[in-house]
């Protein structure tokens, strides 16, 4: 695949992962997340602003689907 094309993937797994944390959970987001970030490490590091922002994305969705059932479980159980 070019890089072009990796960005694009890494961009919309990222939009999707933070969609699908809210509708399906943290189960389904977390997969998405982790692959965004992979996805979009070689097109961030040649200088594509889509795979920069999929990385972002995909960060801030790991981030999200580990952090919010930790703080629920730990602070509201």
């Amino acid at each position: 695949m070019e890089i072009k094309e990796l960005g694009i993937i890494s961009l919309l797994l990222g939009i999707f992962g933070l969609f699908s944390f809210f509708v399906f959970g943290p189960l389904a987001s977390l997969p998405l997340g982790i692959i965004a970030i992979i996805t979009g490490y070689k097109p961030k590091k040649e200088g594509n602003k889509r795979g920069k922002y999929g990385v972002i994305l995909g960060t801030i969705t790991l981030v999200i689907s580990i952090a919010l059932p930790t703080f629920i479980v730990f602070f509201w159980a």
